[in-house]
């Protein structure tokens, strides 16, 4: 399911491990979860960041992995996106959603295609 991005007001993202976190959840008018495999997130962050906080990284992954679990974030996130979608979208004004909690709160987005 693609969804597309809508004219509407700007937007502020708070990334990282504990944004989502449901002692937060009453201040944030949506929560977006961003899912992608381990091997493509090394990836990724070593083309971003190098290789200099690698083992950091791979330390930290089953911490927030269990922060997560523990926390509800998967269930309690309005839209989860999926971070290494293998369908057409365009990449500046589309998501590509991994299901259907979409339509448990679609703003800033238009209806899924």
């Amino acid at each position: 399911m693609v969804g597309r991005l809508s004219n509407g007001p700007p937007l502020t993202f708070l990334e990282g491990l504990t944004c989502p976190r449901s002692a937060m959840a009453d201040r944030l008018p949506c929560c977006i979860l961003v899912e992608a495999p381990d091997e493509v997130r090394l990836r990724r962050h070593l083309e971003r960041d190098g290789d200099t906080h690698r083992d950091l990284w791979l330390d930290s992954r089953s911490t927030a992995s269990q922060a997560f679990t523990a926390d509800a974030t998967r269930v309690r996130a309005d839209l989860r996106v999926n971070g290494d979608p293998d369908i057409a979208h365009d990449q500046e004004s589309e998501v590509v959603l991994l299901d259907s909690i979409a339509t448990k709160q679609t703003w800033p987005f238009e209806e899924p295609r």
